[in-house]
């Protein structure tokens, strides 16, 4: 009857959905894809309208919700209404991870209703495949839920479009369709289970998987953290941010130095002092490459450093995190704390009996003598660096151009 109406009719479906509309020559089909996003980020602000949402925060969503435009606006709203009226919208999150975000109460009771349905095998494999990440192999998979029903327990996740796969078993990999079902399916997890669960991980990518702990440290980190071992994640993060900042992954290494950090927190003060400084020594560099020596993080960085230096009282760093915290303060225009850490240089460098570092000592407290006026003691230090320079051999005149690096 329709096709002989003067009728527009739009009909919109899922691609399971059956019909016998697709062979008439009056029908037109159309497949919706998934918002890019430039148009997810764009749905994003529209629905915030006048509250503001940070760009890192917007991109937070865009991620997670995969172009879907029913989740864009609904774990948009779902930020929106988490804000207190008085507060901003970015100022409240920013304290939260992103991981954190809280997943709509329909969305998520929809979800947790779909992984019931398929059985506990299938939960379970889901929750601790929500525990290795977004993406995982099933050679780890295996190795952690240690099941037998294994294959049958994958390909039912798949059918129901929770999982995608790739490959075949044992070599194949999966990937959680959206991040809002790997977020439920974690969230299932008691957190004594997701502890255990995460050390499982952690066990079996130390025991078997040493080339990928080798070109990814941070993935054992991330387990070694969420399971309770700080101990041996502090490690980890150093390496992982190490590897980074060898590879000029300035923000990168920073986030796993910072990882690490907040890690040595779970301790008490002072007993993991020495890991402490490695952490510093090596994220100093990368904050001055991505912020500048003069920013608030550099200043932090090196003065932390410079503690800990002193805790340790013959910490090969010291002399290095001296000269940067005195470079970091000169920048700043704070004169009178560059001339303070140069002297400390002197100081040490003259128990130590290192006369480069003397000599490059002495002359950042020359200059920081001259800018703040004392000229008696700008001239002092350099007679004194020039008598030195004078009297060394050409090795060590070789030397003291290079000590001034953070190494």
């Amino acid at each position: 009857m329709v096709q002989r109406l003067p009728v527009l009719l739009v009909v919109t479906h899922r691609p399971e959905f059956q019909h016998r509309w697709g062979g008439e020559p009056h029908v037109t089909l159309l497949e919706l894809e998934r918002l890019g996003e430039r148009e997810s980020a764009t749905l994003v602000q529209n629905l915030a309208a006048h509250a503001t949402l940070e760009p890192t925060l917007v991109a937070e969503i865009v991620e997670r919700t995969d172009g879907v435009p029913l989740f864009v606006e609904e774990l948009t709203k779902a930020v929106l209404e988490s804000a207190d009226r008085e507060t901003r919208v970015a100022a409240l999150l920013a304290a939260s991870p992103g991981a954190q975000l809280a997943i709509p109460a329909a969305l998520h009771a929809s979800l947790t209703a779909r992984l019931d349905r398929l059985g506990p095998a299938a939960k379970e494999v889901a929750q601790v495949g929500a525990v290795l990440g977004r993406e995982f192999t099933y050679e780890l998979l295996n190795q952690v839920a240690n099941r037998r029903d294994l294959d049958v327990t994958l390909r039912r996740l798949a059918d129901a479009g929770l999982l995608s796969c790739r490959g075949l078993p044992p070599r194949s990999s999966y990937l959680f369709k959206h991040a809002l079902v790997q977020d439920v399916a974690y969230a299932t997890l008691l957190r004594t289970r997701r502890q255990e669960l995460h050390g499982r991980v952690a066990l079996a990518l130390s025991q078997n998987f040493s080339d990928m702990v080798e070109h990814q440290p941070e993935l054992l980190a991330h387990h070694l953290t969420a399971a309770g071992d700080n101990e041996r994640a502090i490690d980890q993060w150093l390496k992982a941010g190490q590897l980074a900042a060898s590879r000029s992954a300035n923000l990168e290494a920073i986030a796993h130095l910072q990882r690490g950090i907040q890690a040595i927190r779970a301790f008490a003060d002072g007993t993991n002092d020495l890991s402490e400084l490695k952490l510093l020594y090596t994220l100093g560099p990368c904050v001055i490459a991505t912020q500048g020596p003069i920013s608030d993080m550099a200043r932090e960085t090196f003065a932390r450093a410079r503690t800990l230096c002193e805790r340790l009282d013959s910490a090969p760093e010291h002399l290095n995190v001296l000269y940067w915290l005195a470079v970091a303060h000169g920048l700043r225009g704070e004169l009178s704390q560059a001339a303070e850490a140069t002297e400390a240089g002197v100081a040490l460098a003259e128990a130590r009996g290192d006369r480069p570092a003397l000599i490059n000592s002495l002359r950042g407290a020359a200059l920081a003598h001259l800018l703040t006026g004392h000229l008696a003691k700008a001239l002092d230090r350099c007679q004194r660096a020039v008598a030195i320079f004078d009297a060394s051999d050409e090795v060590e005149q070789r030397g003291s151009a290079l000590r001034i690096e953070w190494r």
